[in-house]
């Protein structure tokens, strides 16, 4: 059996350095060929879409309506994916804010489960910036 590879956010995914062609691993997330996140714990994508409204308060003081006139990124309708690998790369420090890390490194993987099932039903991204 091969040597396991961490994945995302600390933990260990189960895949052996075999299982990892096609991947490039950046900021703690398994990215395929195609750029997607693959992430390792899959619980992180099935967040409580409730919880992460009751959550969200603080982040939409930022990223909520008026979010890409001041040059902030909107949460709402984010991939859940990308939202986690978002919030895991700020919890690493493997993406640069330190407001953002600050947040990212309180959220237990709950929490950012919940918050990205919210913001992925949360509205329409359509016209929006990437999110930093």
């Amino acid at each position: 059996m091969g040597t396991k590879v961490c994945l995302v956010g600390g933990r260990t995914g189960g895949q052996t350095a075999g299982d990892m062609t096609g991947l490039a691993v950046l900021g703690g997330v398994a990215l395929a060929l195609t750029g997607a996140p693959l992430l390792a714990d899959p619980a992180l994508l099935e967040g409580d879409a409730g919880f992460g409204a009751y959550l969200s308060a603080e982040c939409v003081a930022c990223h909520g309506a008026g979010a890409d006139a001041a040059g902030i990124p909107r949460s709402a309708g984010l991939e859940r994916a990308m939202f986690v690998a978002a919030m895991l790369d700020y919890r690493t420090k493997a993406r640069p804010h330190p407001i953002m890390q600050t947040i990212a490194a309180r959220l237990t993987d709950p929490e950012i489960a919940a918050l990205a099932a919210y913001f992925e039903t949360a509205g329409d991204r359509s016209g929006q910036g990437k999110m930093r």
